[in-house]
């Protein structure tokens, strides 16, 4: 990937040295191929895509590419005009102003979005990333409604809003890498414009570890445009430009029949959508834009490392106890043992560092592993400080105390850690179900389907 941004990057720098109007069908070719992996030009990559290919195959040259028709450009699979004008705009040397031409409307344009995820993969903890492939619908809500029959939305040349001069330019703040991104548009029959969009790719999620592997991780899209969602106007209130909303009447699923990573984590049916917009302080020129967040939650099933980990652990500390096996006198002996199980305990401690990122806080698999060497090194101190006790008969006895003690406690305290894991799963499953719950309060869903989504599409 960074081979290709790199090769994208001198393409671009050679090109921008040259007049348009000398440049090649293979100079064409790279620039568009080059906007196609632009992030302001991500809705329509494809479509950029396969027009570079056929300007090298119609041998379209810079001087072709500056008096290009409307048919022209569609003759490369150009159609939609506004991407047409922005390339024309681009071409000229002005990259289109999107805040003064026709995304701008006369009035607020309100969008619904709804998404069907169809397949979750590839949960890395230590990249922090996830895979997902899903289906994006994004309808307009009131450019066909009764309160705007009498005075049409329009754009700010005063044409009317159709699919050729307008379109939400969405994109996704942690989007990593975009394997596809296919876009199709058009008008539904109440006269309002869906836009579909079928996206897959990586992106990045910053996982909550503490509770690890007790823990439930939320997998967020984290949507916006390019398109402001509010202008000032002087000194009055801001006017609205775009906002999102959940499409009413429609519920965003996710296909968990197609999650790549059922043998690690259960993944639940249900997506919560929060719309909102972003703070004025985040942006250098001010600007508010309009956000869209879809949230997927994941649980891991814990017993993978009880089984392979945890257990193993609290064995090997359960071995450190045989050094009582050998006389109270045979202290090299006894430390010998003891400390073979400190270098197997380590080994295992390492293991489990691998599948991790590097954090700044203790999970809770480390704070077992800390108590599991602190036994070890009870057990360690005790195998060479008993040697100094002179008296045979006390240094018996005071070698059984330290033996029924240190073996008592350590098997108590793993009964509480049993009892702490289970509140720890108990609270991070009511942690998700409340705020699913939320959701259901806030409308999106029924109450008998906050039912269905707590007794399966959750976790109780």
């Amino acid at each position: 990937m960074a081979q290709d941004m790199g090769g994208a990057s001198k393409r671009n720098d050679r090109l921008s040295q040259l007049e348009v109007g000398s440049w090649s069908e293979n100079d064409v070719g790279d620039w568009l191929h080059v906007l196609s992996e632009e992030q302001d030009w991500s809705e329509a990559s494809s479509v950029l895509r396969e027009a570079s290919g056929k300007a090298r195959s119609m041998r379209v040259s810079g001087d072709i590419l500056q008096k290009m028709s409307v048919d022209a450009w569609e003759d490369l699979g150009i159609k939609s005009r506004l991407l047409q004008a922005r390339l024309a705009n681009r071409l000229s040397g002005d990259a289109i102003d999107m805040s003064h031409t026709s995304v701008r409307t006369t009035k607020g344009i309100r969008l619904g979005v709804t998404i069907n995820v169809t397949a979750v993969s590839a949960i890395s903890l230590v990249d922090q990333t996830f895979d997902c492939r899903f289906v994006l619908r994004c309808r307009t809500l009131n450019i066909a409604s009764e309160e705007n029959k009498d005075a049409p939305i329009r754009t700010l040349l005063g044409e009317p809003i159709t699919t050729d001069n307008w379109e939400p330019r969405i994109h996704f703040l942690n989007l990593r890498e975009a394997r596809n991104w296919r876009f199709h548009a058009q008008l539904t029959k109440d006269g309002e414009i869906e836009f579909k969009y079928t996206i897959e790719g990586a992106f990045s999620e910053p996982y909550e570890l503490k509770s690890f592997p007790f823990d439930v991780q939320a997998l967020t899209l984290k949507m916006t445009s390019s398109i402001p969602c509010e202008v000032m106007q002087g000194s009055g209130p801001p006017k609205e430009i775009l906002s999102f909303s959940e499409l009413p009447s429609a519920t965003s699923v996710v296909q968990v029949s197609n999650f790549g990573a059922s043998n690690t984590y259960e993944l639940s049916s249900r997506v919560k959508c929060t719309p909102g917009k972003t703070s004025a302080k985040q942006s250098t020129t001010g600007t508010v834009r309009p956000t869209f967040y879809m949230k997927m939650k994941v649980k891991r099933m814990a017993s993978t490392y009880m089984w392979n980990f945890i257990l193993p652990l609290f064995l090997i500390v359960l071995m450190t106890f045989s050094a009582w096996g050998i006389e109270v006198g045979e202290v090299g002996e006894r430390l010998s043992v003891s400390l073979t199980m400190v270098l197997t305990a380590i080994a295992m401690k390492l293991q489990v560092s691998d599948k991790l990122p590097t954090i700044y806080y203790t999970t809770f698999i480390d704070q077992y592993v800390t108590a599991s060497f602190f036994c070890i090194f009870c057990v360690v101190a005790q195998n060479a400080l008993i040697g100094l006790v002179e008296d045979e008969e006390e240094r018996q006895t005071l070698d059984g105390i330290c033996f029924q003690t240190m073996l008592g406690a350590f098997l108590l305290g793993n009964f509480f850690f049993m009892l702490y894991a289970a509140w720890i799963r108990r609270q991070m499953n009511f942690k998700l179900n409340a705020q699913f719950a939320e959701t259901s309060a806030s409308g999106q869903l029924s109450g008998s389907e906050y039912v269905a989504l707590t007794g399966h599409g959750c976790f109780s």
